[in-house]
């Protein structure tokens, strides 16, 4: 139940809240490699407000929750059904405004390189970046659907890789998909859009559904 949280909550470098322009549905893959752990996200956004659920799953556990995140709302909400009792957990998250200087991606380079490729019709080039510490392979373009880094859910902008990213990027492009490794090579965290569509969003809701009961 915890796979997510614990994976973007241990790499978090700050919370930021807010209200983004792109109302749609999105889905995304996020990868644990030192586990094994695949986290795909579906998502829809409307008015800063998000409604994501997740999948979690290593070769011998998977499971499922949604999380809400409410436009200017510190906290997000953690929906569980497990076997038919329906809980929700208010988790907060520490706001720490951290610089790029006080994580592992600290005065690493960044600099494309001459490979490109398409990734959801957009047309991507790959960045590489490393350190003493650790290395990054970002392929980022511009996709047509006019989703930015301010209009990801605040638990993705906040990961420590997303704060280094940000610094280099334009306010129109994206990571279409992310490999970070340690100094040796070894692959750590990573991510890969598979969907993102800009649409009306029309019926769902961003609140507790009914008959869920407190588990904090």
């Amino acid at each position: 139940m915890r796979f997510l949280i614990i994976l973007i909550l241990s790499s978090i470098s700050y919370f930021s809240i807010g209200q983004s322009s792109f109302e749609g549905q999105v889905e995304l893959d996020i990868f644990n490699y030192s586990t094994g752990e695949i986290s795909t996200m579906h998502w829809w956004t409307k008015g800063g407000n998000f409604l994501i659920e997740v999948n979690s799953k290593t070769k011998d556990v998977e499971i499922d929750y949604q999380l809400l995140i409410k436009a200017n709302d510190p906290n997000m909400i953690m929906l569980t059904n497990l076997n038919g009792e329906k809980k929700y957990y208010k988790v907060a998250v520490p706001i720490q405004q951290l610089k790029v200087s006080d994580t592992p991606f600290a005065n690493a380079y960044f600099e494309a390189s001459d490979a490109e490729k398409n990734i959801l019709k957009s047309n991507c080039t790959q960045y590489l970046a490393a350190n003493k510490e650790v290395k990054g392979q970002f392929w980022i373009g511009e996709n047509d659907q006019g989703l930015t880094m301010n209009a990801l859910p605040p638990i993705l902008q906040s990961v420590q890789y997303m704060l280094f990213i940000d610094e280099h990027l334009s306010g129109t492009q994206l990571p279409m998909e992310v490999k970070t490794s340690d100094k040796d090579g070894f692959p750590l965290f990573g991510h890969a859009f598979k969907m993102i569509k800009k649409e009306n969003v029309q019926g769902v809701s961003f609140e507790i559904p009914s008959g869920y009961q407190s588990g904090n």
